[in-house]
């Protein structure tokens, strides 16, 4: 039997507070807020570069929901998981300079446009206020104007020890995208070509 005297004032009330924000967290349901927010200061429009059209990523991810808590409830996405990525990725290239935004739709221009797709998104309780998520995407660059492309992959991972709060699960899936946006951006940026 597990004697509280034993354990200091402050443990046994944050263990009993952790334990009574994983219960109403469970109750009220597991809708997962998708935000993004660059870091940084922005640059100043970088000449010489086109403008860019970001098109939504396909979802290759097979998946209904985003992940699962420790009971095996699963995680639901608020929002479009793919527009969130895709928008994250045009918000980073704005950061760096690039004349960049988002569209959900092919716009049938002459833009100079990047696609790809989310492989992976996963959000899983791993124990008490212990939660690990995982994005995969792929995004395909024009290489020059006669339409050749290549493909890169990145992925990302992060663990934490949170409190089970919807906001902190949010900034939580807000770093993992964090890591992929902006190495996707910068990679595009550098293979921009100049005009």
């Amino acid at each position: 039997m597990l004697k509280f005297s034993k354990y200091p004032y402050g443990f046994v009330v944050c263990l009993a507070a952790t334990a009574l924000l994983g219960l109403l967290s469970g109750c009220a349901g597991q809708q997962v807020e998708l935000k993004y927010s660059p870091l940084g200061p922005t640059m100043s429009t970088a000449p010489g570069l086109p403008t860019v059209m970001i098109e939504e990523l396909q979802n290759n991810t097979g998946q209904t929901s985003i992940g699962v808590d420790s009971d095996g409830s699963a995680f639901e996405s608020a929002s479009s998981p793919t527009a969130w990525v895709s928008g994250a990725i045009a918000d980073e290239l704005v950061r760096l300079g690039v004349r960049a935004s988002y569209t959900p739709y092919s716009s049938g221009s002459s833009e100079y446009t990047i696609k790809g797709s989310l492989e992976q998104l996963w959000l899983e309780q791993t124990g008490p206020g212990q939660y690990k998520a995982k994005i995969k995407i792929n995004v395909q660059f024009p290489k020059n104007k006669d339409g050749m492309t290549f493909t890169k992959t990145y992925n990302a991972e992060e663990s934490s020890f949170i409190l089970p709060s919807n906001s902190n699960i949010s900034e939580l899936m807000e770093s993992v995208l964090r890591t992929v946006a902006i190495a996707a951006a910068n990679e595009i940026k550098t293979n921009l070509p100049r005009i």
